[in-house]
């Protein structure tokens, strides 16, 4: 409504039809500050709309660069491509030193060396760093290995795996779990061979739902370390 308006007094007349008419010289202060809020409305309206769809463009271009980013480090790695009944994957070596050189990752809880285009820095971060969980040449806990050493990479070490407790085992069912799902979310971004393993998965996600103390070594799982392969999402 457009500020106060003067009209006939109501009569009974089928023959007329009074129509209200605006009084422009209506000094009412409320009512000018109103129609200056309807006067400022479509820019109000635009400048909204604009931050809106700004903020909304950082996380997409950020998602956009990141995203174009793994898939060029996918493409311009050192590591041969090669192709099984899954698709094109790179894969690191099994020696430390040439692992490195070829630009891959130890990750303690995927269980071996990864492709950096597959490794998530900021994940294993959160789940590793100030940690130790408990690795072990036999299942009586009683010849220790130490989680730095493990984090050496020399696989060779442990051919017949190595034996963990509960709390590693449980942290690295969560790891995977929520390794998957980051990576799904990061649309064509390569994909970590160890979360197309559909049985792994089965059993990590009923893992979650066990609970024994954190120090119990488990005796029906071993922690085997091998290199990873890293998928190109074709």
């Amino acid at each position: 409504m457009m500020g106060s308006f003067l009209t006939k007094s109501s009569r009974h007349d089928s023959g007329k039809t009074y129509i209200a008419i605006p009084n422009p010289e209506s000094g009412n202060p409320s009512d000018l500050r109103s129609r200056e809020r309807h006067r400022r409305l479509p820019t109000t309206v635009v400048v909204v709309s604009v931050t809106a769809v700004l903020i909304l463009l950082v996380p997409v271009s950020y998602f956009l660069f990141a995203t174009s980013m793994q898939s060029s480090a996918f493409n311009h790695t050192t590591l041969r491509h090669q192709r099984d009944d899954k698709g094109t994957f790179i894969a690191c070596p099994e020696d430390p030193e040439s692992a490195r050189k070829s630009g891959c990752s130890f990750d303690l809880l995927a269980n071996g060396w990864v492709p950096d285009p597959c490794f998530d820095a900021e994940m294993h971060h959160d789940f590793v760093d100030g940690k130790d969980y408990g690795f072990f040449e036999d299942r009586n806990g009683k010849h220790r290995v130490h989680q730095d050493t493990v984090m050496e990479g020399d696989n060779s070490r442990y051919p017949h795996g190595l034996w963990v407790t509960f709390e590693e085992h449980h942290t690295h069912c969560r790891y995977l779990v929520n390794g998957s799902i980051r990576a799904v979310s990061r649309l064509h971004a390569p994909f970590l061979d160890v979360y197309l393993d559909r049985d792994h998965m089965i059993h990590c996600y009923g893992v979650l739902g066990e609970n024994r103390a954190s120090s119990h070594i488990e005796t029906y799982v071993k922690a085997f370390f091998e290199s990873r392969k890293c998928y190109l999402r074709d």
